[in-house]
């Protein structure tokens, strides 16, 4: 093999994994109890790397499953179900502290 070929196909493999790496997004979910909201601001990532395009419709299917977006335990505490998109490089719990 050639160093120009060589060249060429490490250049297409690095740009198909920038690429790849880029569109990877996190469906992310939270409970938050409706009598006090405050109490819960943890954020769960979903299980599975996914396009911007199938976390956006991950998120449509949920919420046509529970369209109030309402969730009760076993106590009858109700809870508010949120979801978010993000890209892989984003977490909305923020920077863990060291």
């Amino acid at each position: 093999m050639t160093r120009a070929t060589l060249f060429v196909a490490v250049s297409v493999l690095t740009s198909a994994v920038e690429t790849s790496a880029q569109d990877t997004w996190v469906l992310w979910r939270r409970f938050t109890p409706t009598d006090s909201p405050e109490a819960n601001d943890t954020w769960t990532a979903e299980p599975g790397t996914k396009t911007r395009q199938q976390c956006e419709s991950e998120v449509k299917e949920f919420r046509a499953l529970d369209p109030d977006k309402r969730l009760f335990d076993s106590a009858g505490r109700e809870y508010r179900i949120e979801y978010n998109c993000l890209p892989h490089t984003v977490n909305p719990r923020g920077v863990k502290g060291k």
